[in-house]
């Protein structure tokens, strides 16, 4: 069955991948193939320095890419936040208004304090980071 037939029937709508996504994974699939001829290399050729640089490679980047798991804490986790929001395969592109956003990246508790000035700085994060924000309300002209 195609993918666009299997689209039609509303089946694996979650397994489609963006384009960015297949790119991200043909360059990790790249990388990957290129660690593992160096670490075999070096082992055929009883490199020592060279696996020992592998190994300090991975335990440096080990608490840094959240492979570790609950004890990885990143330096802007609203930024974090944010990128998972918009690299969120869909189907369809979708703009959020900025209080959308903030109630998925703050707690209840917080937001109070944020939506004080109109979430500036989220709405500033949002502008570095290209994520589209759909109008919250519409101002009539006077």
């Amino acid at each position: 069955m195609s993918q666009e037939k299997q689209l039609k029937q509303g089946r694996y709508a979650c397994f489609i991948k963006s384009p960015e996504m297949e790119a991200a994974e043909a360059s990790f699939n790249h990388w990957k193939t290129v660690v593992s001829e160096v670490f075999i290399n070096a082992l055929l050729a009883c490199d020592k320095n060279t696996i020992l640089e592998l190994a300090d490679a991975a335990e440096f980047f080990k608490d840094k890419l959240g492979i570790a798991g609950k004890d990885f804490a990143p330096a802007d986790p609203e930024r974090l936040k944010l990128l998972k929001i918009k690299n969120q395969p869909r189907l369809f592109q979708r703009t959020f208004t900025i209080r959308q956003i903030a109630e998925q990246i703050y707690d209840k508790n917080s937001l109070k304090d944020h939506a004080v000035d109109g979430f500036s700085a989220l709405r500033r994060k949002c502008k570095e980071l290209e994520i589209p924000i759909r109008a919250s309300r519409k101002i009539k002209g006077k």
